[in-house]
């Protein structure tokens, strides 16, 4: 909320992640602009999306996220609007009986259509007649 005298104009929103125990900062994220013009009295929210570094190891991290506004005079400031401990997990990469199923039902589908093809090509059609042409006489009465 705006509790001041002027328009703040909200020009970009950051943040930072820092090791816990350390309090080294080890990833830097974009700040995103906004250039938001907040009138006095007024509240708005903003949103801000970060994705911590996959390589980074599961454990307690601290977020710091700041904010860059000016007044209408163009005097900058910089404020830090969230502090937090974060955890970061393993993703859930286990397979479930409807994923499994899903795989077997397109399995299935699959082969359905090679085989359909293969009949339809002629695949399982057998030549008529005898194998071997006519025989050949064998005595003078057949001749």
């Amino acid at each position: 909320k705006n509790n001041g005298r002027r328009d703040m104009n909200v020009t970009n929103i950051g943040g930072v992640l820092f090791n816990e125990g350390l309090g080294a900062a080890i990833q830097n994220y974009t700040a995103f602009t906004y250039n938001q013009i907040v009138p006095v009295g007024y509240e708005v929210s903003f949103s801000y999306l970060f994705f911590p570094d996959q390589l980074l190891e599961m454990d307690n991290y601290v977020f710091a996220g700041q904010i860059y506004y000016s007044d209408d005079m163009g005097t900058p400031y910089l404020s830090e609007y969230m502090k937090t401990t974060i955890t970061l997990v393993e993703a859930d990469t286990s397979l479930d009986f409807q994923t499994v199923s899903t795989y077997f039902l397109g399995l299935g589908m699959i082969a359905g259509i090679f085989y359909g093809v293969y009949i339809l090509a002629g695949g399982n059609k057998s030549k008529g007649g005898k194998k071997g042409g006519a025989k050949a006489p064998t005595s003078a009465a057949e001749r």
